[in-house]
């Protein structure tokens, strides 16, 4: 699978769905109802230019999606909201990795080196009424990244074609440019950076991604 002139193209994808429902019997309380998903997903492809270590493109897409209603009824005043929430973001860069087999096993521990671009927005909308009257509110935050990041892991190697993959969490940097409107108009903007060392070991944080390899010539 290592061997110099190999090619690798895989992915990683995740999709979260969650809602959630909130009732007060004595109808002091806001009684609410949201519902979430949010999907992930990442493409790489690489060329392997000397043993163990290869070069290549990647991508990552994500969306994400929520509403609900909440209600809230005090001493005779009711007040009823619906709210939306919509965000999508992408980007594309570059990385280079490098793989070390694990003795004779199957198992090969790596390093992960990325840089990217992307761009993003989320929307955010509400509608309200209360006794006496009623409006809406829309908010806008558009987003443009730079970043750099290190990531540990490990692939289990099934066949000379098949390799499952998991991180430990990323070290890295990222730059953020950033503007933010309300109904329709420009409020603010602004930039802010970010050094992050988010490494976990935990297995309730793992994820699976899968690449095939092929090409070139296998040892």
């Amino acid at each position: 699978q290592l061997a110099k002139g190999r090619q690798m193209i895989g992915g990683n994808f995740n999709y979260n769905y969650n809602s959630r429902s909130n009732r007060d019997t004595s109808g002091n309380r806001p009684q609410q109802n949201s519902k979430n998903t949010y999907f992930t997903g990442t493409l790489r492809y690489g060329y392997f230019i000397t043993d163990q270590i290869v070069v290549g493109i990647t991508g990552f897409y994500s969306q994400g999606a929520g509403n609900g209603q909440s209600y809230f009824l005090d001493q005779g005043q009711s007040y009823q909201s619906t709210f939306s929430q919509s965000s999508n973001a992408y980007s594309a860069g570059v990385f280079s990795r490098y793989y070390k087999m694990l003795c004779k096993s199957r198992f090969a521990v790596f390093g992960n080196l990325t840089a990217t671009y992307g761009m993003g927005d989320t929307k955010y909308k509400n509608t309200y009424s209360q006794s006496g009257g009623s409006g809406s509110d829309e908010s806008i935050q558009s987003t443009s990244t730079y970043s750099l990041g290190f990531s540990p892991g490990i692939t289990y190697f099934v066949n000379n074609r098949i390799g499952l993959e998991t991180y430990f969490g990323n070290l890295g940097f990222s730059a953020q440019k950033y503007e933010n409107s309300r109904n329709g108009k420009k409020m603010q903007e602004g930039t802010n950076s970010n050094i992050n060392s988010n490494l976990n070991f935990s297995f309730s944080s793992l994820f699976i991604g899968l690449n095939f390899y092929f090409g070139g010539n296998t040892r």
